[in-house]
């Protein structure tokens, strides 16, 4: 078993973790999950005088509305003009029609929205295990449809971004024959994410059907939610609630190509309001 980790990264918002504070050499910028939260031109910038231009930034991109694609053409611009190891996460197909149309020197990452997606299997981490153990007939339904694996293959995609280490177990083997590198986030998944948010209103309640306007307040903010009869708690940042694993797991047949630290805990200021429910 090899369980070697070939490169950390880091979600821009977060601190690095004292354990990979000299292994972090690839920075995230971007949210997955709401274009109000695209990067700006300024912020890639700002990116790129912290961290220098040789070390490359990956851009992380949601799902994406008209008003997001109008905005986020003016980021990639500035992007554009920045060294070539530059990456975008893409988690909308209109978006990667967009990139290999105008940006086609960029590096294409599958991102974990659109790779849970084409799963055919749900599995948590026991059941991974059992079906890796099993006949290769029922380890089959819990990988990706090999015509979906040559499809992103032609459209130029490098790496799948993993939100479930269960789901990196079983299909890592599918991916690493067909030369396709392997990303996972850590200790953060996300469980559910919504294009309603009422994140606002929980610091200025209203109505369910009057939407409050959003500025942002997730980007320095969180809300803990947690009920008597569950044991985990649930951290909720924006429009996405999310589950934190307690250990990186063991036993993985080939090396992580790269592990992205998100604890979004930690990234928020000191003294930032955070809400308990």
């Amino acid at each position: 078993m090899n369980n070697e980790i070939i490169e950390y990264a880091q979600l821009s918002t977060v601190q690095r973790p004292e354990d990979a504070a000299q292994k972090a050499i690839r920075y995230y910028l971007g949210n997955e999950f709401c274009d109000r939260r695209i990067v700006t031109p300024a912020e890639i910038e700002e990116a790129f005088t912290s961290v220098g231009e040789t070390n490359g930034i990956t851009c992380i991109t949601p799902f994406m509305t008209n008003e997001g694609f109008g905005r986020i053409g003016k980021t990639f611009e500035v992007l554009a003009k920045k060294n070539e190891r530059n990456e975008i996460v893409i988690n909308d197909w209109g978006m990667l029609g967009f990139l290999r149309r105008e940006y086609p020197h960029f590096t294409f990452i599958l991102g974990r929205i659109l790779v849970s997606r084409y799963l055919t299997q749900f599995l948590n981490w026991d059941n991974a295990r059992k079906f890796k153990q099993s006949k290769e007939t029922q380890a089959f339904y819990c990988q990706f449809p090999q015509a979906f694996i040559v499809l992103m293959k032609k459209y130029g995609i490098q790496a799948f971004e993993f939100n479930s280490f269960s789901h990196l177990y079983v299909t890592q083997k599918q991916l690493v024959e067909n030369g396709i590198r392997t990303h996972i986030y850590f200790p953060y998944t996300y469980i559910t994410v919504t294009r309603h948010c009422r994140f606002p209103g929980m610091y200025e309640p209203q109505p369910l059907e009057d939407v409050p306007d959003c500025h942002r307040e997730c980007h320095e903010r969180y809300a803990i939610l947690s009920n008597r009869l569950h044991e985990n708690v649930v951290l909720e940042n924006g429009n996405a609630r999310f589950l934190r694993e307690k250990v990186f797991p063991q036993g993985f047949d080939h090396s992580i190509d790269r592990v992205i630290y998100n604890d979004y805990m930690r990234g928020v200021s000191s003294g930032a309001p955070v809400t308990k429910y």
